[in-house]
């Protein structure tokens, strides 16, 4: 799928695609799951309108479906119209049911690193898949050894973050303020000092760092939403040619759209690696390293 889609999509049929990471737990992986209401608590069906009412799900961790079967018992009404019920798990075991918006706090643990994480936040569902793409992006980021690192769509900053340790400058951009905060605590818990925080969307945030740094000596990191880079943030990039860019994507096909402007704009696609974040389902996350050409 993805060497068809870079085909197809980006122009590019011969790419330097690796094999795909496997995850070493097919099943009772995800450690977040989404429900919907009115009603009984329900995930939503392929054309986007049914609901699918559940007890169990075969891919949420068994913790996960514990709690959901106490939640039910608790609330027979179910969830009001418009509700969302959202359980998350976090490193010590422990079940967060929040229905609506909450400040609450968890931890998470990737790659021997404790990260804070707001319950309403992004993060990564597969916390071994997410350790075998931090490794890999350290790889990249070791290899290249950029003076500074800008994590654009950084989150609570799983990846600048671990690699912080690895450059001299880093830059977090992130326009969820509640991530934004946690970033602040997880920096400081890892001990990295020499850390800006922009609490801004990406498309205004990175051409700020963009200028006031040296791009020949900055990488960029790129972990947008499904929909991909604007061309707002695909333009700060070109225009300011930065040395190498590491672009995750859980969306091939957008990937493979944002690649072929890449390529055209003078960056050369270093490696693709296919991780199974997401396995029994179609859905792939895929690690993409670029270097900017002479």
């Amino acid at each position: 799928q993805v060497r068809t889609l870079f085909d197809r999509i980006a122009g590019m049929p011969e790419i330097p695609l690796h094999p795909m990471v496997a995850s070493s737990s097919p099943w009772h992986y995800r450690n977040k799951i989404t429900l919907h209401g009115p009603d009984a608590p329900a995930f939503i069906g392929h054309d986007n309108t049914e609901r699918v009412p559940i007890t169990s799900c075969p891919i949420a961790h068994t913790a996960l479906n514990q709690a959901l079967q106490r939640w039910n018992t608790a609330h027979p009404d179910g969830l009001q119209q418009q509700q969302e019920l959202n359980l998350r798990l976090d490193a010590e075991g422990r079940v967060y049911a929040q229905v609506g918006s909450s400040n609450q706090l968890m931890e998470q643990t990737v790659a021997g690193r404790r990260f804070t994480v707001p319950v309403a936040s992004f993060f990564q569902v597969n916390p071994g898949i997410a350790e075998q793409m931090v490794r890999h992006v350290e790889t990249f980021v070791s290899a290249c050894r950029p003076e500074v690192l800008i994590d654009a769509y950084a989150g609570v900053g799983l990846f600048g973050l671990s690699c912080g340790h690895l450059v001299s400058q880093l830059y977090l951009i992130e326009n969820d303020l509640a991530a934004m905060r946690a970033a602040r605590q997880n920096g400081m818990r890892l001990g990295l000092h020499d850390v800006v925080y922009i609490p801004d969307r990406v498309e205004s945030g990175l051409a700020a760092v963009l200028d006031c740094v040296n791009p020949a000596h900055a990488m960029c990191l790129l972990d947008p939403p499904r929909s991909g880079c604007s061309e707002t943030v695909l333009s700060h990039l070109l225009t300011s040619r930065v040395g190498q860019i590491v672009y995750i994507s859980c969306a091939p096909d957008c990937l493979a759209r944002d690649a072929r402007r890449l390529q055209e704009g003078g960056y050369r696609l270093v490696s693709v690696t296919p991780f199974d974040m997401f396995p029994q389902t179609a859905h792939i996350e895929v690690v993409s390293c670029w270097e900017k050409l002479p």
